[in-house]
């Protein structure tokens, strides 16, 4: 099996520094009980203990006995009903998951994302499409051990499905009408829902971990990682600069002559707050994208000093321009940048995939931005300065 690292992600010495002390303190730190309990479980004996989440506000685990646990999930999408729960068992029947899962369907780049962090990779037997992987060394290992295609959304190969006979299915529903999730579930294959996109905090998303090491008891791994991730982020919230005026911050693009923000309770609106920005509109209440005209637009953007995420497909000022958009909509030296430094040959964009695992580096990005220093434009990870 090969082992994946985290892609290289320009930490600053300091903060690397930091994350070594936080995996020291956690190994000197344990109680007596804890590592008695490591002690005595076994890859095939879960602790009986609910896996404990301090963000996430969607899913949560209870461990019935040795080779049964539950998973509710608290409406994962708009429309659907409120509770989805799943049993996992050693001898799984009708309606139940084999536990420990030994083979795993990811319709998500999301989740291939989680499960390298967990070790888990080698688990995954099918994948929605390859194009839709950013890590190139992932996909020449799923291509050279075989692992299939089975298509996305509606257009799932059911039939492809039923012959692999996988233990378990994840799919990131929406409640679209493109998900799969109800065509599958009618041919009782073992799909689960992972709702991690409907969580309004940065670390109640990476929360999801714990959720996904559940079904390959990598609960310990999970807990390790997430406590190592939230540390870095608390560190750079305290790091935060105290200055007297923040910069106002416009976040949003235009698609079909309509404005997208994303809401002021939203988990982008959370990042720009623990970045140290003021979010133009902090004071929606709205959870998801919020549609704006084009006249509120103009008097937005007149009052803000950074403009994130202008559209996917804008990497350079040519590209802005090309918008057509009259100068009279920006403020006098309003920067611009984009979240689409990392992209690969076929467009995908490393921000959706390892960025969802690592907040802290979308924080620290965020952070060196509204910094507004032309120097720190170079260290930016995820981020490139457009204007």
């Amino acid at each position: 099996m090969r082992i994946y690292h985290s892609t290289n992600t320009g930490l600053p010495v300091v903060l690397l520094f930091f994350v070594v002390s936080i995996l020291s303190s956690c190994n000197q730190n344990k109680s007596a009980s804890e590592i008695t309990q490591t002690q005595e479980s076994t890859p095939n004996k879960p602790t009986l203990k609910t896996v404990e989440t301090s963000f996430s506000q969607k899913f949560k685990v209870d461990y019935l006995a040795d080779d049964e646990v539950k998973i509710s999930i608290e409406k994962p999408w708009e429309g659907s009903k409120d509770l989805y729960e799943y049993t996992l068992k050693s001898n799984a029947g009708k309606g139940e998951i084999n536990y420990p899962v030994k083979s795993v369907v990811c319709l998500s780049s999301t989740h291939v994302e989680m499960l390298k962090e967990l070790n888990m990779l080698d688990k995954i037997v099918a994948i929605n499409s390859y194009e839709d992987i950013f890590d190139q060394e992932i996909k020449d290992d799923f291509k050279a051990r075989g692992v299939k295609e089975v298509g996305k959304s509606k257009n799932v190969n059911i039939e492809l499905l039923l012959d692999i006979k996988p233990d378990l299915i994840l799919e990131s529903t929406t409640g679209s009408g493109y998900d799969a999730y109800e065509a599958l579930s009618k041919y009782n294959l073992p799909i689960v829902t992972f709702a991690a996109h409907k969580e309004n905090f940065p670390l109640g998303r990476l929360e999801w971990i714990k959720f996904l090491s559940v079904f390959f008891q990598k609960e310990q791994e999970a807990n390790a990682y997430f406590k190592t991730k939230e540390a870095l982020y608390k560190h750079l919230l305290e790091k935060k600069q105290s200055t007297e005026k923040q910069p106002v911050i416009f976040a949003g693009y235009n698609w079909k002559e309509t404005w997208y923000l994303p809401g002021g309770k939203s988990y982008m609106a959370e990042f720009i707050k623990d970045a140290g920005g003021k979010y133009i509109m902090a004071d929606n209440t709205e959870t998801g994208n919020v549609a704006i005209a084009h006249e509120q637009v103009i008097e937005l953007l007149q009052q803000c000093d950074i403009w994130l995420h202008p559209g996917i497909n804008i990497k350079s000022e040519e590209d802005l321009k090309a918008l057509k958009i009259p100068e009279s909509y920006f403020k006098n030296g309003l920067q611009v940048y984009n979240n689409n430094k990392k992209l690969n040959d076929l467009g995908k964009n490393d921000f959706w995939q390892s960025g969802f695992v690592h907040p802290e580096l979308v924080l620290q990005d965020l952070s060196l931005i509204f910094q507004k220093d032309s120097q720190n434009d170079k260290k930016l990870i995820y981020y490139k300065k457009i204007l």
